[in-house]
């Protein structure tokens, strides 16, 4: 089996002093695009992980790609969300640059 690598932490969230109002779609768009990236980060860890299924014995390899193939699904999904929303963002901003 791999060794295991640390992930980095997440980003730190504002507190409501933090956030100005005029300028809460600009950071929400930032934070979003942060954690897009972070969540691409783990799918590819995920990627790595799944090829190393290889060193596994044979009896616990379809168990191991079943939840690696679920946490891939998951962070896929949880990452077009945050996709989703950038996009919806840009939209009621005036449209994508």
């Amino acid at each position: 089996m791999s060794t295991q690598t640390e992930l980095p932490p997440l980003p730190p969230r504002p507190t409501l002093d933090e956030i100005d109002p005029a300028k809460n779609g600009l950071r929400r768009s930032a934070l979003l695009r942060e954690l897009s990236l972070y969540l691409e980060g783990f799918e590819s860890r995920i990627l790595c992980e799944k090829n190393d299924i290889e060193k596994i014995a044979a009896a616990d390899r379809a168990a191991y790609i079943g939840l690696i193939d679920v946490a891939a699904r998951s962070l896929k999904s949880m990452r077009h969300i945050v996709e989703t929303n950038l996009f919806e963002i840009a939209l009621k901003k005036g449209g994508l640059k």
